[in-house]
């Protein structure tokens, strides 16, 4: 008789995972207001193995957000273990602290979703995280994401917000070239609290 563990084991499961509450832009529309330092209370890379091995154990796998994973030094020492006890593996990112060879890293150790924030063209994202260069950056990494994986390749996050939804038309426009990439419209109600 097959117990009720068993029974689940079928199922898939992800553990969403925000691996740190820092993160290196300002985005006006974020719930991550105090973001600009790691915080004391987060994970270190020890317990984050742990909580790899033990979900490991049911088969679950993992999506990484934060703050911004990447400004975590473990943070591709964690992805390369949850790949290595053969779980898949997502990030969302700004793609601001990414490089090339970031990018063929996460490729050789199988990434299995990559999710990158962009939202607006270059002025209006800009402005809405408050870096400049900031796009040009994700569109950089994007595109070499893009490269790389398979369909249906990187994901575009864009949040609708008072000042990106008009600028939706020409943002899509400015990706219409990128042929293994997917677009995802998010309301910003899922990212700011109830007042």
């Amino acid at each position: 008789k097959a117990s009720n563990a068993a029974a689940y084991r079928g199922m898939p499961s992800v553990l969403d995972l925000n691996v740190t509450n820092c993160c290196n832009l300002g985005c006006s529309f974020c719930y991550n207001r105090s973001n600009q330092g790691q915080r004391s209370d987060e994970l270190t890379t020890d317990a984050l193995f742990r909580l790899v091995d033990e979900a490991a154990e049911h088969g679950a796998g993992f999506f990484l957000g934060g703050g911004e994973p990447f400004v975590r030094a473990d943070i591709f020492d964690l992805i390369s273990r949850i790949k290595e006890r053969g779980l898949p593996v997502g990030v969302v990112t700004n793609a601001t602290l990414l490089e090339g060879h970031d990018v063929d890293r996460l490729l050789r150790d199988g990434l299995d979703v990559a999710v990158v924030s962009l939202h607006g063209t270059e002025e209006v994202h800009d402005r809405l995280v408050g870096a400049s260069g900031s796009w040009r950056k994700a569109m950089e990494i994007l595109r070499l994401l893009a490269r790389g994986m398979g369909p249906p390749g990187p994901m575009i996050n864009y949040v609708i917000s008072e000042e990106s939804v008009h600028d939706l038309a020409p943002f899509l426009e400015s990706v219409q070239d990128i042929d293994n990439a997917v677009v995802r419209l998010a309301h910003r109600s899922f990212l700011t609290t109830i007042e």
